[in-house]
């Protein structure tokens, strides 16, 4: 499955940047992020064919093989901050985040929960089209932004890794510290995208030790 709103591309995405009161430097590196990610499908885009399972929004967020990866985070801090949103964007429609997977009722009323509900949608042209759907609701849209910009972003940057000095110690200090121009930090947040967090840090963490 695979689809997205036409007219939702990097306009929308980089006029919701820009209203989300980010600095100038962090939507520059998320609306490229996005231009390469999410093509013109922006925080609508939405894909089962690759590793991730489900690949969902401006970044492409994805359940992950268990179900419970950064679309899942994305979806539970919605139905946490904006029940009711999630409520007529989802819920109704029998998906669901519980204790940090996605799940899914069945029409015949059985559960799917992380990997298996994972599975599930995509195969599901009408669940998949509550994604699509949702990906034009601002509160949405924020929630992906919010999400990006604090892992993506910040959780790069204050990683922190370990460094040999020249008296032969070793200190710890922040990836910031050392990537700090926009090209650095749009090329780590690019990698956190593409890779996952975890891989990016370690590729950071090697390159600057």
């Amino acid at each position: 499955v695979e689809g997205q709103v036409d007219g939702q591309g990097i306009s929308v995405v980089k006029k919701a940047l820009a209203d989300a009161n980010l600095s100038d430097d962090r939507q520059r590196i998320l609306a490229g992020v996005s231009r390469s990610e999410s093509s013109s499908g922006g925080f609508t885009k939405y894909q089962t064919w690759d590793t991730g399972k489900v690949s969902w929004g401006f970044t492409q967020y994805t359940l992950g093989k268990n179900g419970n990866y950064d679309a899942a985070t994305v979806l539970g801090n919605i139905k946490r901050k904006n029940p009711d949103v999630f409520q007529k964007r989802f819920k109704q429609y029998g998906i669901d985040v519980a204790k940090g997977k996605i799940r899914i009722q069945r029409p015949d009323g059985t559960q799917l929960t992380g990997g298996a509900a994972a599975d599930f949608l995509r195969n599901n042209p009408k669940l998949s089209a509550a994604f699509i759907a949702a990906g034009t609701d601002p509160v949405f849209q924020r929630s992906q932004i919010d999400f990006a910009n604090k892992k993506k972003i910040d959780g790069m940057r204050n990683y922190e890794v370990s460094i040999s000095c020249s008296n032969g110690a070793s200190k710890k200090i922040q990836v910031g510290q050392i990537l700090n121009s926009e090209y650095g930090v749009g090329i780590m947040a690019d990698r956190a995208v593409q890779q996952g967090v975890p891989s990016a840090r370690k590729l950071v963490a090697k390159t600057i030790s």
